[in-house]
């Protein structure tokens, strides 16, 4: 693996060991009278992502073991 694979692994597992907010989008289409598909809604809802224990857990894990190293 990578270092730059190594970063992002400890980068997602870190904004989930924290919590994040994420935005979410749905859209609705209908039928038209041509046939075409054509937006009827549209809707944009952010959510919380709650931080997840287990994640921290492992990032703690991690970095004991770094700190062990040196």
């Amino acid at each position: 693996m990578t270092n730059e694979e190594m970063q992002k692994l400890e980068h997602a597992l870190l904004k989930k060991a924290l919590g994040f907010q994420t935005s979410e989008q749905v859209c609705e289409y209908a039928i038209s009278e041509n046939g075409d598909q054509v937006l009827c809604k549209k809707k944009l809802t952010k959510k919380h992502v709650p931080p997840d224990l287990n994640a921290l857990k492992m990032l703690l894990t991690a970095i004991c073991r770094q700190i062990c190293r040196i």
